[in-house]
């Protein structure tokens, strides 16, 4: 079976035929099968990626149009003071921003969503590379609250191994514990890890493997 192929865009809604319900990203390609909303299969076979918006028309070869409808999808809003550092944090990811008066509305992003919170800079490391691991995992799979359970189980210790002049030694004690490496040593300038924040570390560390092993992990 050929499908029927659209192969121009109008700036017009069409009435005639069908529409397609597409996300953001699903409307921003080149080449590929669309079904649409009445159940057919329709071949966009544009000459490059174009953005189709709501209210365009791809234009079938045969002078048929199907209207573009763009889905509802789930958006956070961006507030307050600092609105211009945080609109370059999102352009720094190059996520899908729309700017309007005293806000700005991007897609759901939780790495990002805790970077607009307070966070800031690059985090270079972690003692549980797995954490980012289960959460995209969970992520991916449709479970936002339990990426975010994963997350916030992780966080005292992120935390604390994001101070400036331990971070590195935290890690290695962490690392050593858990048999990744064979010792701790810092090598100089830097630093090892008092006695206090050792029992620091090792405290958060138990804490977060009960609420690991509460979340099944």
């Amino acid at each position: 079976m050929t499908l029927a192929r659209a192969t121009t865009l109008e700036n017009a809604p069409a009435a005639d035929l069908d529409a397609v319900t597409l996300s953001y990203e699903a409307r921003y390609r080149r080449r590929c099968v669309l079904r649409t909303d009445g159940g057919g299969e329709v071949l966009r076979d544009l000459a490059e990626a174009t953005e189709l918006r709501e209210g365009h028309a791809l234009v079938l070869v045969d002078g048929r149009r199907i209207t573009i409808r763009a889905a509802t999808e789930p958006l956070t809003e961006v507030r307050g003071d600092g609105i211009a550092r945080r609109a370059w944090h999102i352009g720094n990811r190059h996520t899908p921003c729309q700017g309007e008066a005293g806000r700005l509305l991007i897609q759901r992003d939780h790495v990002l969503e805790e970077m607009l919170r307070g966070a800031d800079g690059a985090m270079t490391g972690f003692g549980y590379p797995e954490m980012m691991a289960q959460v995209v995992a969970a992520y991916n799979a449709g479970d936002e609250t339990r990426a975010r359970d994963i997350f916030d189980a992780y966080m005292p210790m992120v935390r604390y191994e994001s101070q400036p002049g331990q971070g590195l030694a935290i890690r290695k004690h962490t690392l050593t514990k858990t048999g990744v490496i064979a010792h701790p040593t810092v090598r100089k300038p830097g630093g090892g890890l008092s006695a206090a924040s050792i029992k620091e570390v090792d405290t958060l560390a138990d804490r977060q493997t009960v609420k690991l092993r509460a979340l099944g992990l």
